[in-house]
């Protein structure tokens, strides 16, 4: 109904379903800075993390793993609705359920072991090593979904669609070898 004729009373009332997202308005301006800082922002975290070298990246996988996680977040709410945003959040749960686990682990670890570890070189244990494996490829899958999601909200086939698109692979691929 129009605004110039409003309902009359006992007329039967059409109402918006509370499950239906609202009509997105996105500036796409604003879309493409984001998705351009988006990707500098983690590959500026995961360039921290490499400089600290291996011992204190995986003692500070967890922490490294929630800054990135929680620009996915922030990026995801901002612009995704919808199924796009629920398969990103879904992904960005499961990464930061993997970064507590992984947390709780080092965190139960002996102080002998983390002795041994750092002074001695001494080796995680096999739990240590194939739950930060786990928490990686958590945070990659998180990015890669995000990122992919970005690129179909900018465009397969714009130039900046393109270049996300390569910068996506390029971080991912950086991300795998770092982690």
């Amino acid at each position: 109904m129009s605004q110039a004729n409003p309902p009359l009373p006992g007329d039967p009332q059409v109402t918006a379903s509370p499950a239906v997202d609202p009509p997105r308005t996105i500036d796409q301006g604003e879309l493409e800075i984001a998705c351009v800082d988006l990707i500098c922002q983690l590959e500026s975290l995961i360039a921290a993390a490499k400089e600290s070298g291996r011992e204190e990246h995986m003692d500070g996988a967890a922490a490294t793993a929630k800054k990135m996680l929680t620009r996915l977040l922030d990026f995801s709410d901002r612009f995704f609705q919808g199924e796009e945003a629920d398969q990103t959040r879904e992904e960005i749960s499961k990464a930061l359920h993997r970064s507590a686990t992984y947390q709780e682990i080092l965190n139960s670890r002996s102080w002998g072991s983390a002795i041994k570890r750092k002074f001695l070189g001494s080796e995680d244990s096999e739990e240590i090593k194939s739950t930060y494996e786990e928490l990686g490829l958590a945070l990659i899958r998180a990015c890669a979904t995000v990122l992919y999601h970005a690129i179909v909200l900018v465009g397969f086939d714009s130039p900046l669609g393109k270049q996300i698109d390569q910068s996506t692979v390029v971080f991912v691929r950086e991300l795998k070898e770092s982690w």
